[in-house]
Order: structure tokens, then sequence, then C-alpha cells
């Protein structure tokens, strides 16, 4: 895995889940994704053996489903971070929630058909309500043994599978989001941590009503907008502009542009790197003027 703070890990991250945003494009992957298979058949039977089959604890799924179960959270953890920049972590935390819960992990368990190769007593009928808990365990235990069945990789195959298995419910979350035009009051403080500084500064320059296009506005909040009513505002790093937003107040049209520019990883994995380089040359260049005093 790539480490979880670098700029080129959620562009990779975000270039894999965009594949899957468009379902109709030859060169988008089918979903859903195929299920990693188990190869040891130890760890498979343990798998789909439910508590009610066997009083061998060591036999049944309990343990897998817990190490599932951590597991879950830490990859939706991690692929949400790096997917959603812009949200502070109470956000990342419902969206966490909203990603892992029962009822859409008893749903994935039903979609690669895992219920119908769970082993239990006879006696163990449950009422449909319940079925949706063992669902999600079983779905959580067949997490737990791809880890367990390969030591060496099985934590990056089980992140591969879950990205793209959650991609489609990201990416709608992604739009909504932006639909709603929530406003990031923090979106400029990101983007400077992340590119801006001493040696590169971030603008934020009106776009005089005149040359204003929907399309500046566009890509702040997904709707066609003008100007005229209000304020467009773009990023500039240099001489590239980076993101561009409108609101009805600069302060606004000023983040929606920050937010814009962050939803660009590409653009803020190049400035990332620059303001890296540029850092390292001017902490160059004051250790030789000391050296020489």
């Amino acid at each position: 895995m790539q480490a979880l703070g670098t700029v080129d890990a959620r562009v990779d991250f975000i270039n894999k889940l965009r594949r899957f945003s468009s379902s109709s494009s030859s060169s988008s992957p089918a979903w859903p994704p195929p299920l990693p298979p188990l190869t040891t058949p130890e760890i498979e039977s343990r798998v789909f053996t439910h508590r009610s089959a066997s009083k061998d604890k060591s036999k049944t799924y309990d343990r897998l489903e817990y190490l599932g179960d951590s597991f879950i959270h830490y990859a939706i953890t991690r692929i949400t971070y790096l997917f959603f920049p812009s949200a502070d972590e109470g956000a990342l935390s419902e969206l966490r929630n909203e990603l892992v819960s029962n009822s859409r992990l008893a749903s994935y368990a039903e979609l690669y058909a895992l219920d119908s190769r769970l082993v239990t007593a006879a006696s163990a009928a449950r009422p449909t309500s319940q079925m949706a808990k063992v669902r999600a365990d079983l779905f959580e235990a067949y997490i737990g043994g791809i880890l367990h069945d390969d030591p060496i990789d099985g934590a990056e195959i089980a992140e591969s599978f879950l990205r793209d298995l959650f991609a489609p419910a990201l990416l709608t979350i992604e739009r909504a989001n932006i639909r709603a035009g929530k406003i990031d009051n923090k979106a400029k403080d990101k983007l400077y941590d992340l590119v801006g500084g001493k040696y590169q500064a971030i603008a934020y320059l009106d776009i005089p009503s005149s040359s204003s296009s929907s399309s500046a506005a566009s890509g702040a909040n997904g709707d066609a907008r003008t100007a005229t009513s209000g304020f467009a505002v773009k990023c500039v790093v240099g001489n590239e502009e980076i993101g561009s937003g409108w609101a009805m107040n600069r302060a606004d049209a000023q983040a929606r542009a920050a937010m814009s520019a962050l939803r660009s990883p590409s653009v803020v994995g190049k400035y990332r790197r620059q303001k890296v380089a540029n850092l390292s040359r001017h902490d160059r260049e004051a250790k030789l003027i000391a050296e020489r005093q």
C-alpha cells in the first residue's frame, strides 16, 4: 500500500475510484468487482460456519468477523480520508458510519450470494429482521478470511476489493455534496497547507462579470451559474488557474474556488511537489549562506 499521507496515494485512489464514474464507457470496469477467492479450505469453511453450527468456536466465523469488521472500518476510513480532502473529521465519521452500516454490508453479502453458503444449525432459523445482521457479519467474516488466507498480500487484496465495491456509493455521495453546494469554510486553509507557502503564493482573483462564464462557476458547485448577481472567483498559483467558484459573497466564492482546486488531485499533486522542491532549494541556499559566514 502507498503511504497514507502522500499526494500520489490520493491521486491513485481517486483515479481508480473514478473508473466507475461512467458505467457506459467501454473502458470502465464491470461492477460489482469479482469476489477474491479463498484458497485455503479450512479458512473458507470457517467463514461460512455460523456459531450455531458448531460448539467449537475455532471452527466458526466469529474471530474472522472480528478481524474483517476492524479492517473494513480501517479501509473505509482511509478511503474516505483520501477521497474527500475537504471533509473534516466529523463529516468523515458520519460518512464511514453510513458506508459500513449493517444494512449495506448485508446487501453486499446478498450481492455475492454469501448467505446461500452459510451453514447453520437446523434450529437456528431467525426472523428476517435479524438476518440482516447475520449477513453483515458474514460479509465481515469473508473480508477477515481474505486477510487470513494471504498474510502477505491479503490486506492489499481486501482494500482494493473494498475500494472498487464501495466506488459507486462514494461517487454518489460526492455528486450529492456538489449538487447541495455545501461550503467548506476551511477549504482555503487546507489548500494552503497542501500547496501554498512563503515561496508559492495562492491568489484569489475576482472574475469580472463581463468575462464570467457559467463554466467557471459550475466547476465549484455543479450548476451552471453566472456572476451577475454574486461573485465569481478564480484560484491561481503562478499563472495557472487551478479552481473557480461562485457565491453570493466573496468569501464563500473563494472557499468554493479552493474546494474546486482540491477536487483536482493531479493539480494539487503538481503544486505540492513544487512546494516541497522550493522549500528544499531554499533550505539548501540558507545552509550555504550560513556556512559562508
